[in-house]
């Protein structure tokens, strides 16, 4: 979460509505609904979580791998396309 986000946010009230605020993403509205407050979750509850995380981690890992590979041996050529004005 960016900074400028982060102090609107946690600066609230539950059920408060902040007013317009900008970020480096474009400008915002909150509403926060309710506050939980912090604790330790047990592993049992996000294991998958977890999991799945990881996986995905590791999914984007790869398929990042596989394009910088075909962009490395790829030949790519800029062609003019003949039916639009120069």
């Amino acid at each position: 979460m960016v900074q400028e986000f982060e102090d609107v946010v946690f600066s609230m009230q539950p059920h408060q509505i902040s007013d317009v605020f900008q970020t480096e993403f474009g400008f915002h509205i909150a509403k926060v609904y309710n506050r939980i407050p912090e604790s330790i979750a047990d592993f049992a509850q996000v294991k998958d979580k977890i999991i799945d995380q990881l996986i995905d981690e590791r999914k984007n890992r790869e398929v990042e791998q596989f394009l910088d590979s075909i962009r490395e041996h790829a030949d790519i050529q800029e062609t003019r396309d003949n039916n639009k004005p120069a």
